[in-house]
Parts: structure tokens; C-alpha cells; sequence
């Protein structure tokens, strides 16, 4: 049993050392492996410059790449071990032979079609197949079919039933290769699964709490937001849709976009703009050019942002993360004051999928800009009551919700939060580091026993920081902000080999973001509690002075901003 830090401050240390002498050892196995292949090529009369025509004859064609990878594949990998290729070139340059490469990865593989991806599949002795079954499917569905072009003023929901024309028995019959992609492919061919478990991307947890609740069963940790800012912004146009587009909240995108760069200190921050459809897009294109022409300095600011500005329509913004995110939602009241509610693919069938996609792409921040009428967004509970977390119950939900974080109606977010678990039907487990109660004796007893020296008022126990859980904190003498974690070795320390690891790596980003760690041993609490306690009550009092002393300057962890839900 651990008596104190070393044991962590040294494996944290030796993972370091591990780190560097493992890439060194790579560099050194790759290096000696090309010696090897070139020694054992020449031994067999071979020319490298012939193989590759280094000095190829005039006239002489060189070899195709494809060629060369087929006559001398061992050579190729030797030289070449990671092959980073899309399934197509895969298929054109590889030799079709099963298990040819120890590991093939797949991302994004809920794009991939089975039929486009399973020749590369094969290849590999190993398979690794990531992607996200809540995230946009390869099928028609979503392909450039004129879906969002011109959509047909029906406001029918087709909510697709796998079941509903066939019995449970043919629905299990039917073959694999019926998958709707690869990574559903691999779902139903038994492939072990593994989750994600922190999330990182959103630098702020509202921008990720939604989708966490409505789709994934809330078991992904977002990581706490650094400072108190407002994530998403909701801003009710009210723009009039006409001719398939709404001028104002083209107009407002184009605004917001001289605000965003005009108003960038460091650096430019990566934006992009989503819309309904594909007119709306061109409508925002034609606006913003048109502005960058009367706009020398706007103009100048685009051209540094370059490709890391977008504007493009739903169904094509899969896999394109920025720092912000723009969304138009396009559609409004007509000039006769009628509301259709067909919005296309977005409320059909799997459609609340293209919704996670646009709503999770944001680093920092989304603008929600907005001519849906409130009274029909209003109606979101009754339709997630009535057809659970998809169609437009779904997306009104997401429309409150941006308005609740947007106006810091605490209450309505959570109640909404609160709605979408409920009807949340990805629920894999409930993670044990949600529970509300204490870990072990020895916690509680820390807690009593620091209470009756600091006072209870100033303790937590089992606080949430988005998605870890501290032991127990102490919050700040002059902001009643968390300040101190206070870590005992617990339960956790006996649970697997792992224990050290997952600590070590929970305390570095807690660190990050201003947390001062104190670890209290068990061990050395029953020799000698009143000693430990002094020693904790001694760090606390001089993180007390310190934060004194900082004046005006606020310490890091007090700016904080965590609410959990």
C-alpha cells in the first residue's frame, strides 16, 4: 500500500523516460530494418535504381507505383510501415492478399461503405474500426440527391422502422453485407468494442452536454471550461424565407463574421458557417463577397483565415471541427406569415444524426442564428415525449437549449438536459464515478476531521469537474470557488494495475486547469492522523495566504466555471 506521492511523481517521471526511449528504439528498429531489406535485396542481384528508375533511360517508362509495391512489397514496408491511404487506393496499389499488414485502421468508418472498404479490410491481420453510429451514415440518405436542394412542402416525419415490413427472425437473417457501413458492419460481426471516455474537443461542456444527454447516455467526461464565458449564443432573426433562402440571416451570418475576425486578438480563430440548404450557402457566399470588397481590412483578415473558414450545408460538414461555428437555420415564415415545418432530411428518419454532426463541430463557440418561430419551437417536449430524441422534436429541444445557455437560464437547461436522458435510448451503463456517495471510511473520516478545524461550509466531498470526480475540494476563503483537491488512496488504488496510470493522467488535467493537489495515505493516516492533519491543515492555510497575497489577481482554479448538471 502507498505511504506517499513518490510512487506517482516517480511513474509519471519513468512514463516520461519510457516515452523517449521508446521512439528512440522505433528510429533505431525502422533504421536497421532498411539496412536489412537493401542487404538482402542486392543479395538477390536486384538494382534498387532499377526498381524505381532513379535514372530511367529516355524514353523509358518508370515504373508505376503500383508496379513496385507489387514486385517488391517487403521492400515497399520495410521502408514504408505505416501507409496512410483511403480504401480506393488501397485496393488499387495493394496486393489483394489477407493479412498482408499485421494492423488496418478505419476511421471515420460510419462514412464507409462495406463494399468500398472491405477488400482493404481483409488485408489486415488485426482490424481497427473507429467512427460514431449517432454521426452521418454513407447511405443515399444523406448523398447529394437534391434532399436539401428543393424540399417538398410535406411535414411528414418518416422515422425508418428496421422491423416493420419483416418479422424479428428475417430481420436477424439478413446478411452482413447489407450493413449500412463499416462500422456497423463490425458492430454486428462482433468486434470488441471500446468507448470514449473523456471527451476533449469542446473547450466548454455545454457545447458537448446535449448530444451527451440525448444521444451517447451522458457517459462521456467533458473536460471543464477554463474561464467563464457564454458557449452558445442564440440569436432570433426573424428573417422572412423566401425563394428558398432568408436574406437577413444571411445578412447576420455575414455580421457576425466581421465581429468574430475584427474582434480576434492572437490569432485568426478558425470558423464555420452551416446552413439548411444549399441556396442559403450560395446566398451567404454572394453577401459575404460583396462585403470583402467594400471591407479592405475584413478582406485582409478572410484572407488569412483561408481554408480554415467554410460555408457548406449540412449533409457535407462530417468531419470539419472549428473553433466556432455559425448556424443559419434557414427556413422562416413566409411573407403571408405560414410556417412550413419540413426542413428535409434533418427531421426524417435518421436525420438527427446530421443534427449531433453541426451542433458538436464547435471548439469554442456556436452561433445559433434563427427564424423559427418560438411558438413551434415551444412544442419540443410533446414531440420528444411522443417520438423520443429525433425529428423535430430533437431539434426544437437543441433551439431551447441554445436559448437557455444563451441567456443563462440555468433551469431550463437542465430541465432539457434533464428530457433528452430520459428518452435517451444509447444507455450502456451508469459509471461508478457518478456516485453521489463517498468512496471509503477513510474519506469520511478526512472530511469530519478537517471540518472541525476549517469548517464544513468550506468542504465538498465527491465533487464533479466535468466528468472527474475529487475526493474532496476546498473551496477558496474569498471567491468560495474550488480550489484544493484533496485525494485519499481509496478504493481506486486497489482496483487494477491501471490505477496509477489513470490517476496520474486525472491530475494532469485537472492541473491544467488550476486545481492544487494534497494526497492524504491511508497508511500513514492510522500512524499518525493528527500528524497528517496538521500537515493538510498547514497546505491549506498557505494556499490561503497565497491567494491573499495574489491581491486583485484572481488564482486559476477560481475562475473555473463548472456547473454540473
Amino acid at each position: 500500500m502507498p505511504k506517499s506521492d513518490y510512487q506517482l511523481q516517480q511513474y509519471r517521471q519513468q512514463k516520461q523516460e519510457f516515452n523517449n526511449a521508446q521512439l528512440n528504439s522505433i528510429i533505431a528498429l525502422w533504421t536497421e530494418k532498411q539496412a536489412d531489406a537493401v542487404g538482402h535485396f542486392k543479395a538477390r542481384g536486384q538494382n534498387i535504381n532499377s526498381l524505381f528508375n532513379k535514372k530511367g533511360a529516355k524514353g523509358m517508362r518508370r515504373n508505376s507505383l503500383r508496379t513496385i509495391v507489387n514486385r517488391e512489397f517487403e521492400l515497399f514496408t520495410d521502408f514504408f510501415p505505416v501507409l496512410l491511404v483511403n480504401p480506393s487506393v488501397c485496393s488499387s496499389i495493394l496486393p489483394l492478399q489477407e493479412g498482408i499488414f499485421d494492423v488496418v485502421i478505419f476511421d471515420e468508418a460510419s462514412q464507409l461503405r462495406l463494399e468500398d472498404t472491405y477488400a482493404a479490410l481483409i488485408r489486415g491481420k488485426a482490424k481497427i474500426v473507429s467512427g460514431d453510429k449517432h454521426q452521418m451514415a454513407p447511405s443515399s440518405y444523406f448523398e447529394g440527391s437534391g434532399a436539401l436542394l428543393d424540399p417538398i412542402d410535406d411535414e411528414t416525419e418518416d422515422y425508418e422502422d428496421e422491423f416493420s415490413d419483416r418479422t424479428a427472425l428475417q430481420a436477424a437473417q439478413l446478411n452482413l453485407a447489407d450493413s449500412e457501413s463499416l462500422l456497423a458492419y463490425a458492430v454486428d460481426k462482433g468486434f470488441v468494442e471500446s468507448y470514449l471516455k473523456v471527451h476533449y474537443r469542446s473547450k466548454h461542456p455545454y457545447l458537448i452536454d446535449f448530444s451527451n444527454h440525448a444521444f451517447y447516455g451522458n457517459r462521456l467526461m467533458p473536460v471543464p471550461a477554463k474561464e467563464h464565458y457564454t458557449p452558445i449564443e442564440y440569436l432570433q432573426i426573424d428573417g422572412l424565407y423566401e425563394g428558398q433562402v432568408n436574406k437577413q440571416e444571411a445578412l447576420q451570418v455575414v455580421e457576425l463574421l466581421q465581429q468574430i475576425m475584427k474582434d480576434a486578438k492572437d490569432s485568426i480563430p478558425s470558423v464555420g458557417v452551416a446552413t439548411f440548404n444549399i441556396y442559403q450557402r450560395n446566398l451567404i457566399l454572394e453577401e459575404l463577397s460583396a462585403v470583402r470588397q467594400n471591407d479592405s481590412v475584413f478582406d485582409s483578415l478572410m484572407a488569412q483565415a483561408g481554408d480554415s473558414f467554410f460555408v457548406d450545408n449540412l449533409e457535407n460538414i462530417q468531419g470539419d471541427e472549428r473553433d466556432i461555428i455559425i448556424l443559419s437555420t434557414t427556413f422562416g415564415r413566409k411573407a403571408d406569415g405560414s410556417f412550413s415545418q419540413n426542413f428535409g432530411p434533418i427531421i426524417q428518419g435518421k436525420g438527427h444524426r446530421m443534427l449531433n454532426v453541426i451542433i458538436t463541430r464547435a471548439r469554442s463557440k456556436v452561433y445559433v442564428c434563427t427564424s423559427f418561430p418560438q411558438e413551434y419551437v415551444g412544442q419540443y417536449p410533446n414531440l420528444i415525449q411522443q417520438k423520443g430524441n429525433k425529428g423535430r422534436g430533437i431539434l426544437y429541444a437543441y433551439f431551447t437549449y441554445a436559448k437557455a445557455v444563451s441567456e443563462g437560464n440555468d433551469e431550463l437547461r437542465k430541465g432539457i438536459l434533464q428530457l433528452l436522458s430520459q428518452y435517451c435510448t444509447d444507455k450502456l451503463y451508469e459509471p461508478a464515478e457518478f456516485s453521489l456517495g463517498s468512496e471509503s471510511p477513510f474519506e469520511d473520516e478526512v472530511f469530519e476531521q478537517l471540518a472541525q478545524h476549517i469548517g464544513a461550509d468550506r468542504l465538498e466531498q465527491q465533487h464533479s469537474v466535468g466528468g472527474f470526480r475529487i475526493d474532496i475540494v476546498v473551496k477558496s476563503k474569498t471567491s468560495h470557488k474550488p480550489l484544493i483537491a484533496i485525494e485519499c488512496d481509496g478504493a481506486k488504488y486497489h482496483n487494477s494495475p491501471e490505477a496509477y496510470a489513470w490517476d496520474s493522467f486525472r491530475q494532469e488535467q485537472l492541473e491544467r486547469y488550476g486545481f492544487v493537489f494534497h494526497r492524504i495515505w491511508s497508511i500513514k493516516w492510522w500512524d499518525d492522523a493528527n500528524g497528517e492533519l496538521k500537515r493538510l491543515i498547514d497546505f491549506i492555510r498557505q494556499q490561503d495566504e497565497e491567494e491573499a497575497n495574489l491581491g486583485k489577481h484572481v488564482h486559476a482554479a477560481t475562475r473555473i466555471n463548472i456547473n454540473d448538471n
